[in-house]
């Protein structure tokens, strides 16, 4: 089509290989090669050059302003700056692997069902960061449709967390104050 998109092959170090030329209709082809690993799309992908998932307008020094009349940032929103969610999400997500890395699995999905627990969580939150969601339908007063979405997701993920507490498979070790240290 004539979208103004760019269409690319990239290489595994990030480097355009292969481009279609702009608002002309044309097919590219590229030999690509089979590899296993990490390349620099699979860590980065496009979401935050090109806008997706743009944050609320804000004044902190960590705003981040799009121009580019092809990122995904609505017009009204281009050149404020705004809160950059997607490294919000992404360093909150590097601190659940920590966390979950620590954790000893005690038995199968042990992990997972933390990882969903806490990345509901952090989900949650990072929407308070971000615009009205362009997602419509019900939503709980004052929550976005997202975030009543997410709300409704934790609920069987508790009741999953309480029943694994309540059955000994997790261990939930309270310790006592230290109050008598002098």
């Amino acid at each position: 089509g004539l979208d103004p998109i760019m269409t690319a092959v990239i290489d595994p170090t990030g480097r355009v290989a292969n481009m279609a030329p702009w608002f002309e209709q044309s097919v590219i082809v590229h030999r690509v090669p089979l590899l296993s690993g990490q390349t620099v799309y699979t860590k980065l992908g496009n979401w935050f050059a090109g806008g997706c998932c743009w944050g609320a307008p804000t004044e902190s020094p960590l705003g981040v302003v799009y121009t580019n009349a092809l990122c995904s940032v609505p017009v009204h929103l281009r050149g404020i700056p705004l809160h950059p969610v997607q490294l919000y999400e992404s360093a909150g997500a590097f601190i659940l692997f920590l966390i979950l890395n620590s954790v000893k699995d005690k038995y199968k999905g042990q992990i997972f069902g933390f990882y969903m627990i806490g990345y509901g969580i952090l989900r949650f939150c990072i929407e308070f960061f971000r615009p009205e969601s362009t997602l419509k339908g019900p939503n709980l007063p004052g929550l976005s449709f997202t975030q009543t979405i997410i709300l409704f997701l934790l609920i069987p993920a508790g009741v999953w967390l309480i029943a694994k507490v309540r059955q000994g498979k997790i261990k939930v070790d309270v310790q006592e104050p230290v109050s008598n240290l002098v």
